[in-house]
């Protein structure tokens, strides 16, 4: 059956986009599961490390700060091994860095997050550098969503999994398993990443910066937006096991749950937003809208979620963060595609990703001091209230329209 958007999986075949998108759904996916770990494990990690259980913002901020520097540095590697097979290179240093998540010491699990987020920086520009080369225009922001999904498929496997497998197995082959998992995938897929490197146009070669990037007043607002938006994204994902956890009460496992109906949501919710930008175009300013619907949906969260709420209620409200709190990238990434030159995408995306980056390492940690000063309420007001500041970056950004 053909959709209103025009594609099948007969024509993305003919099309070569759907290998392409399976390969980056998966690297999306496998990176966010190793990434979304500490965050899934923050109480337990807190007591075996000694540390405070509100300092996971500083791991997942750290993580972010290795990411940016290495998306920035992703071309040279694009321009040389081929955007996918430099993927799944860094699927292997994630590999590496979850094998250190279980350390004691808080100067490994510092290691550990500089490491994953080393491998997890370029898995976004690469991805959307192969798939603008393979993807029909009139596809493209379905495209996006799609591959995008990859991230919060692979937090929801995390916030399920994890938590059962440290309890089953314990630390060490709890860790274990996840890590063999990751390797054998990057070994089958590898052979394939390198024939469609072979397809792909190569990126322009050549320094990253003002210079031969698109940092005119449109990138900076939209960046600006997306730095809103990221960090409202790494908020909700680094404390909200912690607000239920030591605000709720729930189990850990429970809250484990929780957080799998949140990236599932969100899963959900990107597609959605992805096919009515497609199905809409300009007509709509998605980009905007997304931010007023959080600060609407952290109300709705606060309002629902309190000690003593019932299951259902809670489900429901994870429900309504998740759709609004954890899905704006697909609708960023297609701006960013649907304006730049396909040469220039890898290296753009990079640029665009620096400022995403920057929200997470900003902003996680000033969240993690709001928790310990004011407590979870006032927090997650402050996160919702960043919504707002990114929908007015969004609008400057199209009245500045490139």
């Amino acid at each position: 059956m053909r959709t209103r958007t025009g594609y099948t999986l007969r024509s993305m075949v003919e099309h070569d986009v759907a290998a392409p998108l399976a390969i980056t759904f998966t690297h999306q996916a496998v990176g966010s599961f190793f990434l979304m770990t500490a965050p899934v494990l923050a109480p337990l990690i807190a007591d075996r490390a000694d540390v405070s259980s509100s300092l996971i913002g500083s791991y997942t901020a750290l993580a972010y700060l290795a990411a940016m520097a290495a998306s920035g540095l992703s071309g040279f590697a694009f321009a040389r091994l081929g955007a996918l097979t430099t993927s799944t290179a860094c699927i292997l240093l994630t590999v590496a860095g979850l094998a250190l998540l279980g350390a004691s010491t808080p100067w490994l699990l510092g290691l550990s997050a500089l490491i994953i987020g080393f491998g997890y920086g370029p898995l976004t520009p690469a991805s959307s550098h192969v798939l603008a080369a393979h993807s029909p225009p009139r596809w493209k922001n379905t495209i996006m969503a799609a591959k995008q999904t990859g991230v919060p498929i692979g937090g929801t496997l995390a916030g399920l999994s994890m938590p059962f497998l440290i309890a089953t197995l314990g630390w060490g082959w709890g860790l274990a398993l996840p890590a063999a998992v990751g390797l054998a995938i990057a070994l089958v897929i590898l052979t394939r990443c390198r024939s469609i490197d072979r397809r792909t146009p190569p990126p322009a070669q050549g320094r990253m910066g003002p210079e031969n990037a698109p940092l005119g007043p449109w990138m900076l607002s939209l960046g600006a937006g997306a730095f809103c938006y990221a960090g409202v994204q790494m908020s909700l994902t680094a404390f909200l096991a912690l607000y239920f956890v030591e605000h709720l009460g729930l189990s850990l496992a429970a809250a484990g749950g929780m957080i799998a109906v949140f990236q599932m949501s969100g899963l959900v919710a990107r597609m959605g937003w992805g096919t009515l930008a497609d199905r809409l175009g300009e007509r709509i300013p998605f980009f905007v809208v997304i931010g007023i619907t959080i600060i609407a949906a952290v109300g709705i969260f606060l309002a629902v979620a309190r000690p003593g709420a019932s299951p259902a209620a809670l489900i429901l409200a994870t429900m309504v963060l998740g759709t609004f709190g954890n899905s704006w990238t697909g609708l960023y990434f297609a701006e960013i595609i649907r304006s730049v030159k396909l040469n220039e995408m890898g290296r753009t995306t990079g640029i665009a990703l620096m400022f995403t980056f920057a929200g997470v390492v900003v902003i996680p940690p000033l969240i993690g001091l709001a928790v310990t000063l004011t407590g979870f309420p006032a927090a997650f007001a402050l996160i919702g209230l960043l919504g707002g500041f990114g929908a007015f970056a969004g609008r400057m950004a199209r009245r500045v329209s490139r």
